[in-house]
């Protein structure tokens, strides 16, 4: 909270809902783009589907998650623990489903 500059706020429970449905959308729209990038670069195997969803990754993520740091001043460890999350999740995604679909 303290990288972010956000105060403990309590959220309402009927945001909460809607933040986590479409926290839940973005994460199949996620399996769903890595599945078609899966499938456009032939990835077979876990590790074909994790070198392509890093480099997914590297391509989209890391410019996203940057961009906060150098334009709004944000505490550089939210980029590194922003990146290190998203690197994990895509690697995992990408690799599960290369193998799986």
């Amino acid at each position: 909270m303290k990288a972010t500059g956000v105060k403990d706020v309590k959220p309402e429970p009927k945001d909460m809902a809607v933040k986590t449905l479409l926290a839940y959308l973005g994460s199949v729209l996620m399996a769903y783009v890595l599945t078609m990038l899966n499938a456009s670069f032939g990835a077979v195997s876990f590790l074909d589907g994790a070198t392509v969803a890093f480099w997914a990754w590297l391509g989209f993520m890391v410019p996203l998650t940057l961009s906060p740091v150098l334009w709004e001043n944000r505490d550089k460890s939210l980029f590194f623990i922003n990146g290190a999350h998203w690197l994990v999740t895509a690697a995992l995604f990408g690799g599960i489903l290369a193998v799986w679909v």
